[in-house]
């Protein structure tokens, strides 16, 4: 009765093993694949989709609209956007953070939050350019941005603010200089933790 019972409680030890082994190299080789073959779907946590090629459409129009920050950045801050992370520069300084040109001696530069934002819209749209916004229903792309706000910086902020950031072509731009007149140190370029 204790050897079935031992060799029970060894067989599902071993399938589990296995199964914690085997089964996460079978979805990374799929996902491989799909990313080798070019017709890859990057799927965000949101549940919306892009391509590849709207991917580098996205960081295309992000290098020129935000012509400071650096392409190595917008890359990884777009798949950081993808994976459903956080903006979250808190207690993250070094070499690295200033030579991508998002933070300096001062803090976090308001091009890098502003470009944040916009990666983060664009995502939200399926890989559209934020200028779609303009052509949706005034509510809906209110409440895109608001959803972006709080997906890229874990805030959420007064309806009076989205009403006025709505209105401009960089939603981003637009709040991360708002943004800037409300901090520690208000019209320095910079967001001030």
């Amino acid at each position: 009765m204790v050897k079935k019972s031992m060799k029970k409680v060894a067989t599902l030890f071993t399938v589990l093993s296995l199964g914690s082994v085997v089964v996460p190299g079978i979805v990374s080789s799929g996902v491989y694949a799909e990313s080798v073959n070019g017709s890859s779907v990057v799927p965000n946590r949101n549940g919306a989709s892009i391509t590849l090629e709207q991917k580098e459409n996205l960081i295309k129009e992000l290098k020129e609209n935000y012509s400071s920050l650096s392409e190595e950045y917008l890359r990884e801050m777009v798949e950081k956007v993808l994976r459903g992370e956080r903006f979250t520069p808190r207690g993250v300084r070094g070499a690295h953070l200033f030579f991508l040109g998002i933070w300096d001696d001062e803090g976090l530069t308001v091009e890098a939050a502003g470009a944040a934002l916009d990666a983060t819209i664009s995502v939200m749209l399926g890989g559209l350019a934020v200028s779609a916004l303009k052509s949706m229903a005034s509510s809906e792309a209110k409440r895109i941005i608001r959803n972006a706000i709080a997906s890229a910086f874990g805030i959420n902020v007064a309806g009076w603010v989205i009403n006025y950031i709505s209105a401009f072509t960089s939603p981003g731009r637009a709040f991360a200089e708002w943004w800037d007149t409300q901090d520690a140190y208000p019209y320095n370029r910079h967001i001030n933790f």
